[in-house]
């Protein structure tokens, strides 16, 4: 029973960091794709 609670509590932290990681990337990507458009000459 203790595993199990454990296992889920562990799965669930790494489902909250992954879902952060993935909108921090969205935004990131956004913030470069706004940036690349009102710059376009300082665009890598």
């Amino acid at each position: 029973m203790l595993a199990i609670y454990y296992f889920s509590y562990h799965f669930s932290l790494l489902w909250t960091l992954s879902l952060s990681t993935l909108i921090w990337l969205a935004f990131a990507g956004v913030l470069i794709v706004s940036w690349s458009r009102f710059h376009p000459s300082m665009a890598v």
